[in-house]
């Protein structure tokens, strides 16, 4: 029966004068019918009035409206992340938690879900020795970005292996053995590294580039006590955490043309700030690269687990209410 049909219904009762027993009767309309329809658009308007599923037939988990209210609001404050982002967002930041397929449900019904290829590396393709806490081994590499009339400049960064965290950058016309020294000496800096002893420092992960196989840069590595691991020929996933990190990199930065090394180096700047801080890493368990590195996983994921309870439970109330059919009034 049409939600419109009800509110007719309602406002023809009300209108029309006559005690509500007898306006029923010339409507042919149960008083129990009259009072829950009532009831249902007192509480939420015009969707109460709609046709749902009796009580038993309810989903006593469904997302409620300002759940999904919640949801949309912040994918259109933040169009470019994936519905996976957008859960974990509301999940740290909004106080309740939904799940990514759902976020993606509601996302596709207002039209916002775009389809992208995703590509992924099997697991089998990653390097084989896991790390098991920050600074125990880096991986450092270049890659090439444009600048319109300056030609190719090299993004060179430094990874940590376990936490995925940027380390240290820098923009440079070249990629030489200096270059590659200098990144690395900055990561060394930031993390401090040069205070613990030298079996404890970290290993460096390249590939066999030539400025990283050069007598230069081991003497460099060789002096600041870091071990050096050169990726398998024809298997760059020995190096992959900072070659998807690149290519992620690059997605965003070349969607513009820059005009000076300056404006871009700013543009990777803001980027490595949301990746490290801001941008959830399934990898990671959904957590950011700054909360791995710093010892927040833990923590935030056992916050996340008893929200998870307490939606559940403000669910299973509010639905079992909704699905509920009002009663009618004692006639005295």
């Amino acid at each position: 029966m049409a939600a419109e049909y009800k509110l007719e219904v309602l406002r023809a009762v009300e209108g029309s004068g006559l005690p509500v027993k007898q306006a029923l009767t010339q409507l042919q309309i149960p008083r129990s019918t009259y009072y829950r329809w009532r009831a249902n658009f007192r509480r939420r308007g015009l969707l109460g009035l709609r046709d749902r599923p009796s009580s038993h037939t309810r989903v006593w988990n469904q997302i409620l409206p300002e759940e999904s209210n919640k949801t949309l609001e912040i994918a259109l404050l933040y169009p470019e992340w994936s519905p996976r982002e957008v859960s974990w967002h509301i999940t740290d930041q909004c106080g309740f938690t939904i799940s990514e397929s759902s976020v993606y449900r509601i996302l596709k019904a207002e039209g916002l879900i775009r389809e992208v290829e995703q590509k992924t590396f099997p697991a089998s393709s990653e390097y084989r020795v896991k790390t098991a806490w920050p600074n125990q081994q880096w991986q450092t590499d270049a890659t090439y970005l444009l600048i319109k009339n300056w030609g190719w400049y090299y993004l060179i960064s430094v990874l940590d292996d376990f936490s995925r965290k940027i380390l240290a950058w820098r923009l440079q016309p070249a990629m030489t053995a200096g270059d590659f020294s200098e990144v690395v000496e900055a990561a060394c800096q930031a993390t401090g590294i040069d205070q613990i002893e030298s079996q404890n420092r970290p290993r460096l992960v390249t590939d066999r580039g030539s400025a990283l196989i050069s007598r230069d840069f081991g003497h460099y590595l060789e002096a600041k006590g870091l071990g050096h691991i050169l990726a398998s020929p024809y298997h760059p996933q020995t190096n992959g955490k900072i070659e998807r990190y690149h290519r992620s990199c690059k997605e965003r930065i070349n969607l513009l043309v820059w005009e000076s090394p300056e404006e871009l180096e700013r543009e990777i700047g803001v980027f490595i700030e949301y990746y490290n801080g801001r941008r959830y890493h399934e990898a990671l368990g959904n957590v950011t690269p700054n909360d791995v590195y710093f010892g927040r996983r833990d923590s935030i994921q056992t916050r996340r687990r008893r929200l998870k309870g307490v939606t559940l439970a403000r669910r299973r109330v509010i639905n079992a209410n909704l699905a509920r059919p009002a009663a009618a009034p004692s006639v005295s």
